[in-house]
């Protein structure tokens, strides 16, 4: 108890911290956002910083706008005390003197910034644009260290006006806009319009802005000007994400990919991960279940047969439920895929690490107010076909008769003498010619229920969302709020969310600086029942046709198989409608921050944050009876509540400093992370009502609870060294401590090293006009996984087990696994070989890797025998298991005049082995089905593949079968693989396997004035896929319904065909795990087609109010190309979470993908 108070009361004191920290630094933020936090005069700084920002500065303080071309200011730092005098020229001149620089008063309120010796051809530039000079001449002031002349301009016949836009047609306020070979220019405002004089139609305007690329426009005969920047790709991607902090692009060492913003929004998708599917090479995404569901995420193939996800880090904070976070809200995400990048989180960083990092506001930005909003249906893409009532009743038939036959054959009876016939009585004695209901005269045999019509639909989807960002020279925040629905294309499927955010940050001094993030979500889910532990679809397609779906005679209303009908699936509109589970989720993720500048080349952080999920499962199951075999005399009543918080502090000191041509970046790190974990759960029944849905006066009721605790601290360090840009070491060790070990075994350490050569910056290299980037890297490294459990080391007791004590059953409590005080990290050692390849100014790149993952002391589930009295197995370090392979990715980007084009795509090839399983001989079998397991692991083969028969045709009349005794004509003939003349399980082999060959993306954008386009394409090829949908429609092991591949199946009359013969209770096992259920599992999909048009002038229409408008249509899913016939959708995941992945690509009638189409409108003001 006394533990549990300390525990709590540290908790309280974090989260108050946190909200304290969150409070003080909003109130700062909101007060200083629009205002410049240093209007005093005297305002010094001491720091060494770049001009622009100094610039900057003085244009907020003075309220005036500078134009310069980027070249003129680009290195140039300002050292020593600025100060700010009552007059912007005196300070101006104090600024620009020192560094070489000179300014030209354009107007009242804009000033050109040049170098020294611009000012001497001024006159001769402006008699060179403008012959015939007139007396009215404007007047343009030019100053340098001492009063200079004034210089007349001639009249000016073009008044030239526009806006300015990025690729989102959103506007771009302190654009420079330069008449080239001239100080001449203006700025855009808030805006992003400018109207600028030039003196003839030769005139070229020079637009620039950092960040963005440069363009050249000649004036022409065009009065009205409106320029698309695109971003400056080499510019932006030089800083990325990397763990606790950045690094420039140029120089990583290590295997990190990105993905933008506009890329992540580009799909309506609930989930980011969802995004990330095809977008990156080595990171496969597959999607797994009804909306809500998170998808199958794996970074450089299945590193271990225990817990294989990637870590995720939002905003610097480890967590989960990427389902609660809004893809929209999501400014990039960054992958570690080697050693090098992703050892900075140790312990957890054995299967990738995932960063996603949140949007902030900008500096020196107007507030700004976005509008998002879509809307659009989606459809299931295809539908089985499934045998009608007449073709139901003749394969029922004989498919019952052929084992009436059978059986006489075997008991010694004439096999022409049916003998109690197994036919259904409703089939067989005319009751399909009674009414379906007392209130209707429709028979059964008039009835053709289309099951898939009654329980697909078309579905809604919609996400709206409002943006607020902007900054002030001190301060900038960014706000949003969101919502989400996906009502699912089938009954009793939906999911949706509410979430709002706040990011703020502060520039409290000179040397401090406080931030957060905070963000809050609430979602709720409608799961798919699975009744009789079959899915939904299965249900679907094993119903009779002749099944009505409704009865108004029974309680409840639905109708249900009778014994009449000799089949037993349950109606699945009644599972939907009446059997409910909602799961709720309220999601909390805050962090705040404080960076003290102790020099200006070392800062320390103090972040402290939290992380709480409140967790609720309701089940009501309705009470019902369809006077058959599905019944239920009371309503049943679930729920479970959970509740998760984890708490982070961490310390982090970074050490950053240029020495001449050596550069060192060094951080170290101190955190602690704890996470608290309580569940409870109670369950009864109401045999009263239907009605009530909560848990108030039941009868038979359980209760049942669960606790957890767990912490890991960890010590961190890396350094980076840089010498004249062209040599890269980098080295990073964490040192993790973790509760879920023994003491003995609580501490692990994680080192990496990483070297790059930029070879183009070699001097043999300089000046290539054709390579522009041309970098090799390496790195080699450890990482872990400790996801045994919090407690798997120790034995802990178990609840609720009976026991006989005197001859009466009593409940109690034992211990049921071994402890294993041995237990440590999993560890995988990484070597990763990179080539980076930029040419023609980076318009073409090229990335390529090479990788190779062991993971060694793999933490499984070691099966023991009962005799040593346990019945559940205990978690040992056994196995190794290799990944390797390469990776590809390829990019184009081409602008002429205003068409834009871009190109990307990305291919990976992987192959995945085990290599050791501990003792000689060891496997594991998983995918239980009807006690035949469908995948095995073993040595020398990949994870979880699929273990069967080869098929070898099917046996003729008059055809021997010596080895299978219970074959008939008809009956599948199976191959004897190890030719000892006898037909076992040492026949089965590896008939297939989930994991694909290779998988690929391919992304097409494209703008042209106000339209713009994307095509995303995305696929997998090599994989298969094991198809229990096609065992239910083709297997014809007792009676339910089929698909129409059952026309087809064997008869006497019809022998040359590759389904065999009908025959209930499948004497011959024809449908034994076997190659026959194997399918390739291949597909291509046009995954996305993107249409829009930004309006160029929103404000023409709408007296000045908007700034954009954008509208557009999304399609997902518009395409899919495959070989995989039998089932809803070739993307299959893992129904069965507690096999760790060991059944994905089974399909037993998941979830299919959908087809949408949606319309959005964006608007800004």
């Amino acid at each position: 108890m006394m533990r549990h108070y300390f525990i709590n009361r540290y908790l309280r004191w974090c989260c108050f911290s946190i909200a304290l920290l969150s409070f003080t630094h909003l109130t700062n933020a909101q007060a200083n956002l629009y205002a410049d936090a240093k209007k005093t005069n005297g305002y010094s700084h001491q720091a060494k910083r770049s001009l622009h920002e100094v610039l900057s500065e003085i244009q907020t303080h003075f309220k005036v706008s500078f134009v310069y071309e980027s070249a003129v200011i680009d290195g140039k730092e300002i050292v020593g005390k600025i100060s700010y005098s009552n007059n912007v020229e005196k300070t101006l001149n104090a600024v620009l003197i020192p560094v070489g620089l000179k300014y030209i008063k354009v107007n009242k309120s804009t000033y050109s910034i040049l170098s020294t010796s611009g000012s001497q051809s001024i006159r001769k530039e402006m008699g060179a644009l403008k012959a015939d000079s007139s007396a009215d001449e404007p007047v343009l002031e030019v100053y340098s260290d001492q009063a200079t002349s004034p210089i007349s301009n001639s009249d000016i016949d073009i008044v030239v006006k526009g806006r300015v836009t990025d690729d989102n047609a959103s506007p771009i306020p302190g654009v420079n806009i330069l008449i080239k070979g001239t100080a001449l220019g203006t700025t855009t405002d808030t805006d992003g319009r400018f109207s600028l004089d030039v003196p003839n139609a030769d005139a070229v305007l020079v637009i620039s802005f950092i960040g963005f690329v440069s363009q050249e426009v000649v004036v022409g005969n065009q009065t009205d000007i409106n320029i698309a920047l695109k971003p400056d790709v080499q510019q932006l991607g030089e800083v990325v994400v990397v763990g606790y902090g950045t690094q420039k692009k140029a120089s990583l060492t290590g295997a990190i990919s990105s993905l933008s913003s506009k890329e992540i929004s580009a799909q309506p998708v609930v989930n980011v991960g969802q995004a990330l599917q095809g977008r990156i090479a080595g990171v496969s995404v597959t999607n797994n279940g009804a909306p809500g569901e998170a998808p199958i995420i794996r970074v450089r193939g299945v590193g271990t047969i225990n817990n294989a996800n990637p870590l995720f880090v939002v905003d610097g904070f480890p967590t989960s439920d990427l389902n609660s976070f809004n893809p929209k809200d999501i400014e990039s995400v960054d992958v570690l895929k080697d050693a090098s990048a992703a050892a900075i989180y140790g312990s957890r960083a054995s299967n990738g690490v995932v960063l996603i990092t949140t949007k902030s506001g900008a500096h020196n930005k107007k507030l700004s107010v976005n509008f998002d909003s879509y809307y659009g249906v989606e459809q299931a893409w295809r539908k089985l076909d499934l045998l009608n009532t007449d073709q139901y009743i003749d394969f029922a038939t004989e498919l019952m008769t052929n084992a009436d036959i059978y059986k006489n054959e075997t008991n010694g009876t004439d096999p022409d003498v049916v003998v109690g016939s197994g036919v259904p009585d409703r089939i067989e004695l005319g009751g399909l010619d009674q009414p379906i209901n007392s209130q209707t005269s429709q028979t059964f045999r008039q009835t053709n229920t289309d099951w898939q019509d009654e329980m697909f639909r078309t579905g809604r989807i919609q996400q709206h969302k409002v943006e607020l960002s902007g900054g002030s020279a001190a301060s900038k925040m960014f706000a949003s709020m969101g919502y989400f629905e996906q009502e699912g294309i089938m009954l009793g499927t939906g999911y949706q969310r509410g979430d709002v955010r706040l990011n703020t940050d502060h520039n409290v001094s000179k040397r401090v600086t406080v931030g957060q993030n905070f963000y809050i979500a609430y979602d709720e889910r409608k799961v798919e029942q699975q009744a009789g532990g079959r899915t939904q679809l299965q249900h679907m397609f094993r119903s009779s046709p002749y099944f009505p779906v409704y009865n108004p005679d029974n309680f409840g209303g639905f109708f249900g198989a009778q014994s009449v009908d000799g089949s037993d699936p349950e109606n699945p509109v009644r599972i939907a409608l009446q059997d409910k589970q909602n799961q709720q989720r309220l999601k909390l993720l805050g962090n705040a921050y404080v960076d003290v500048k102790i020099f200006d080349f070392l800062t320390y952080r103090f972040k402290a944050g939290v992380d709480y999920v409140a967790y609720t499962q309701r089940s009501h199951s309705a009470a019902y009876n369809t006077g058959g075999y599905s019944n239920r005399a009371a309503a049943l009543l679930n729920q479970n509540r959970q509740d998760f918080t984890s708490v982070l502090l961490t310390n982090q000191l970074t050490f950053d400093k240029t020495f001449g041509k050596h550069s060192i970046n060094a951080t170290v790190v101190a955190e602690q992370q704890t996470n608290n974990f309580s569940q409870v759960t109670g369950a009864g029944e109401n045999p009263i009502s239907n009605d009530i849905t909560q848990p108030v006066g039941l009868s038979k009721l359980s209760f049942n609870g669960d606790r957890s605790q767990s912490a890991l601290i960890s010590y961190i360090g890396r350094v980076n060294y840089e010498y004249n840009g062209k040599y890269l070491l980098g080295a990073s060790f964490r040192r993790d401590g973790s509760s879920r070990f023994s003491p003995a075994n609580r501490w692990g350490n994680f080192p990496a090293v990483s070297a790059g050569w930029r070879i183009s910056e070699e001097s043999f290299l300089a000046n290539n006009d054709i390579v522009s980037d041309l970098k090799l890297r390496a790195s080699y490294g450890v990482t872990g996984n400790n996801s045994s459990g919090d407690y798997a080391w120790i034995s802990t007791i178990s609840s609720n087990q009976i026991y006989q004590f005197g001859g009466a059953a009593v409940t109690g409590y034992t211990i049921r696994a071994l402890a294993n005080t041995d237990l440590t990290w999993e560890s995988t050692y990484m070597t990763n070989i990179g080539l980076d390849v930029g040419v023609l100014n980076n318009q073409l790149t090229l990335s390529v890797e090479y990788f190779n993952n062991r993971t060694k002391d793999m933490i499984i589930s070691r099966p023991i025998p009962l005799s040593f009295g346990y019945d559940v197995n205990p978690f040992d370090n056994v196995g190794e298991v290799e990944n390797k392979g390469y990776e590809i990715e390829l990019g184009y980007e081409k602008s002429s005049g205003d068409f834009t084009f871009g190109a990307s795509g990305n291919i990976s090839f992987i192959k995945n082995e085990v290599l050791s399983l501990g003792e000689e001989g060891t496997t594991i079998a998983q995918g239980d089905w009807y006690g035949d397991n469908l995948t095995l692991t073993k040595v020398g083969e990949p994870i979880g593949y699929f273990n069967g028969y080869v098929v070898d045709g099917i046996f003729q009349e008059g055809e021997a079968h010596p080895m299978q005794p219970n074959a008939r004509a008809g009956d599948i003939r199976f191959k004897d693989v190890t030719g000892d003349g006898v037909l076992n399980a040492e026949d089965k082999t590896n008939v297939g396997h989930f994991l694909p060959d290779f998988s690929y993306g391919v992304n097409f954008s494209a703008n042209w004035k106000g339209f713009d386009a994307s095509l995303f394409l995305q696929g997998v090829s090599g994989n298969e896929i094991y198809s229990i949908v096609k065992y239910d429609l083709e297997g014809m092991t007792r009676l339910f319904n089929a698909g129409t591949a059952v026309l087809n199946r064997w008869t006497p009359e019809n022998p040359n065909t590759n389904v065999p013969r009908a025959i209930s209770g499948d004497p011959n096992q024809n449908a034994r795990a076997s190659d026959r259920f194997v399918e390739d599992g291949s597909y291509f999909r046009i995954k996305n087609l993107t249409l829009g048009y930004n309006f160029s002038s929103p404000g023409s229409f709408t007296a000045g109010a908007v700034t954009r408008l954008r509208i557009y249509t999304t399609m997902q899913n518009l395409l899919t190309i495959t070989k995989y016939k039998s089932g809803y959708d070739p993307e299959i995941g893992n129904r069965n979470v507690s096999t760790n992945g060991l059944t994905t690509g089974i399909d037993y009638g998941q979830f299919p993908q959908a087809r949408s189409i949606v319309v959005g409108l964006q608007v800004g003001f």
